[in-house]
């Protein structure tokens, strides 16, 4: 995995997303948060292919 630096802000933003999606829905704050940094970082398809089983891994451990 292709490590992506986050600024701290946006890192909370994230967590805020996910904390009030997640607890309705955590395949809606997957594909949020995912959306919100592909349009943000312009992700490759392999940094999204990436992002994307490390969101699936969070939403089901989480």
């Amino acid at each position: 995995m292709i490590p992506v630096l986050i600024s701290e802000a946006a890192l909370r933003d994230i967590e805020d997303i996910w904390a009030f999606v997640s607890f309705e829905s955590p395949e809606s704050a997957t594909a949020l948060i995912r959306l919100l940094l592909e349009r943000a970082f312009s992700l490759t398809e392999g940094l999204r292919t990436d992002l994307g089983h490390l969101l699936r891994d969070c939403s089901v451990s989480c």
